[in-house]
């Protein structure tokens, strides 16, 4: 209905001031900017009834793109997916000890069933280990 107000009186203040609220309250920046423009341009065309509501919600509108820069910046700044820092393993431990401080980390993500699985998993290593000596033979090489 503004619009078609503004479409017979270009010059209405009172309909340009309400379209310019109505616009504002209803979240449609990129509207406003539009319909601040002319405005801008022509600042003569308008009384000061107008001119006052333009200034300030382009005030607003200012103050509003900078609080969304500020979060999108503050959103952007963060890496992706750094949300659990890794812990670092101590350069000073022996092979065995850096070994089972890894099983600690690999033994506090597991699941319920990997909780079910990992001994049979662990006693076919350590046989293994037993009858091949594949992981002391390795140890002994590095």
């Amino acid at each position: 209905m503004l619009d078609q107000v503004i479409e017979i009186d270009e010059f209405n203040s009172k309909a340009h001031a309400r379209k310019l609220q109505y616009l504002f309250d209803s979240g449609s920046l990129d509207e406003l900017r539009k319909a601040l423009r002319p405005i801008r341009l022509t600042p003569s065309c308008f009384d000061e009834f107008v001119r006052q509501t333009a200034s300030k919600l382009e005030r607003s509108l200012e103050q509003q793109t900078k609080k969304e820069a500020e979060i999108t910046k503050k959103m952007f700044s963060k890496p992706l997916y750094d949300d659990k820092p890794q812990p670092e393993l101590a350069p000073e431990l022996s092979p065995v000890e850096q070994e089972r401080a890894e099983e600690a980390l690999y033994l506090a993500e597991l699941s319920n069933f990997h909780w079910v699985v990992y001994p049979f998993f662990k006693t076919i290593e350590v046989l293994c280990d037993k009858i091949f000596g594949c992981k002391r033979s390795a140890l002994k090489v590095n």
